[in-house]
């Protein structure tokens, strides 16, 4: 709670999440939903809803989960964060075609998600190729072709599809991660090629993709 109403009273956000992909919770292993169950994830996130709002209560407050074209997985989260006293203003889903689903799926659950929870719903976490991906995903997983020209239709795809499916807006993820493999490395983690998904290229220089984000 503290450190969270320290954070909004310097930074003033005009919104905030509260953890990135809390699928298993967060601050774990004390807020791990699995081991813990979901008592001490909400009580977690309840605590920080209510420092943001200490600051300003018209800041909104976005719960994160990454399965945006699962609805299944989505409904499971969203109820029992909501059943166990969760607070929220809005919902944030990632999505991305290799781990997700098609943008059909992802279209379908924003508009359930928006209906069933009454909630504004975000693609908080998007991207896709400009170049080869390095991780060996295929087919389905990566539909469309890894270049340029391939990640300006996903982008413009995903915004007509989340736009049409009433979702209030797209963030994409680490759009400036231009190569990331120099200098992007976290304990357990390794590479997972996020500079072929950038929206710059090696040069530093802007994809196409951007426009496929921005033009109508």
């Amino acid at each position: 709670y503290n450190y969270t109403r320290d954070v909004v009273s310097q930074v003033r956000p005009d919104m905030v999440q509260g953890g990135n992909e809390t699928d298993d919770g967060m601050l774990w292993d004390l807020g791990k939903i699995s081991k813990n169950g979901w008592k001490n994830y909400v009580s977690l996130a309840n605590k920080g809803y209510d420092a943001v709002k200490s600051v300003s209560s018209s800041i909104p407050v976005i719960i994160h989960y990454s399965n945006g074209g699962n609805n299944s997985k989505c409904r499971w989260f969203f109820d029992n964060y909501k059943n166990n006293g969760g607070k929220f203003d809005a919902i944030g889903l990632s999505f991305y075609t290799m781990w997700h689903g098609s943008i059909a799926d992802m279209k379908g659950n924003v508009t359930d998600l928006k209906s069933r929870y009454g909630k504004p719903v975000y693609i908080v976490e998007t991207a896709y190729y400009w170049d080869t991906n390095q991780c060996g995903y295929s087919g389905s997983q990566v539909p469309y072709p890894q270049t340029q020209d391939g990640q300006y239709q996903f982008c413009q795809d995903v915004r007509t599809a989340a736009e049409s499916a009433g979702a209030s807006g797209i963030f994409y993820w680490g759009s400036h991660w231009c190569q990331s493999w120099k200098w992007l490395t976290a304990p357990g983690w390794s590479n997972d090629d996020a500079s072929r998904r950038s929206l710059f290229d090696d040069d530093a220089k802007a994809t196409k993709g951007i426009l496929g984000l921005v033009l109508q």
